[in-house]
C-alpha cells in the first residue's frame, strides 16, 4: 500500500536523488539541484498547494515501510490550457507496479478536490515507454505532438475527461 504525502523537511536528500537519477535527467530534464538549499527551494516550487484557480504542485509517494519513492502531481504550465499530470520514481521503484496505483489515486484525490476540471493533460518524452503504457492504462489517449517552448522538446501530448 502506497500513501501520498505533502513534502517535508527530512525530504532533501530524497529529491537531490530523484532529480539527479539518469531516468529524471533522459525524461524530463535538468534542475540543477544538488545541495539541500536547492532541494529546499526546489520543493518549495512544486510542492502541492491549494490555490483558488485549480489545486497544483505535487506530493511525494511513500511506501508501506516509510520510504519516499516518487512523486506525483498536477502543474499549470504556461503552454497547456489544462492542468498537467505528472510523476516520477526512483530508479530502483520503478516497473513494480508502484506507478500505476499511485497516479490512479492521485487522481481519484484530485478530481474530487477539483470538481471543475473537465480535462486533465499529460505530457511526456517520446522514448518514455513506460509512462506512455501507464497514461494509457489510465484512460489517457494521445492527442498529438507538441513543443515546450521552455527546454524546446517535442513531446507526446495526452489527455483524460
Amino acid at each position: 500500500m502506497l500513501e501520498l504525502r505533502p513534502f517535508d523537511s527530512n525530504d532533501c536528500e530524497f529529491i537531490i536523488k530523484l532529480v539527479n537519477s539518469k531516468s529524471w535527467i533522459n525524461y524530463i530534464g535538468e534542475r540543477n539541484v544538488k545541495t539541500k538549499e536547492e532541494a529546499e527551494q526546489y520543493i518549495s516550487k512544486i510542492e502541492f498547494k491549494k490555490q483558488p484557480k485549480h489545486p497544483i504542485g505535487y506530493l511525494k509517494i511513500v511506501n508501506k515501510t516509510g520510504v519516499s519513492i516518487g512523486i506525483v502531481g498536477m502543474l499549470q504550465r504556461d503552454y497547456l490550457k489544462e492542468p498537467d499530470l505528472g510523476f516520477a520514481f526512483l530508479e530502483e521503484f520503478q516497473g513494480k507496479g508502484h506507478a500505476f496505483e499511485a497516479v490512479a489515486s492521485f487522481l481519484n484525490y484530485y478530481l474530487e478536490l477539483e470538481k471543475s476540471i473537465l480535462r486533465i493533460a499529460a505530457i511526456v518524452h517520446l522514448e518514455n515507454v513506460r509512462s506512455i503504457r501507464l497514461l494509457d492504462r489510465l484512460g489517457f489517449k494521445y492527442d498529438q505532438k507538441l513543443i515546450n517552448p521552455i527546454e524546446n522538446l517535442v513531446l507526446y501530448y495526452y489527455s483524460r475527461k
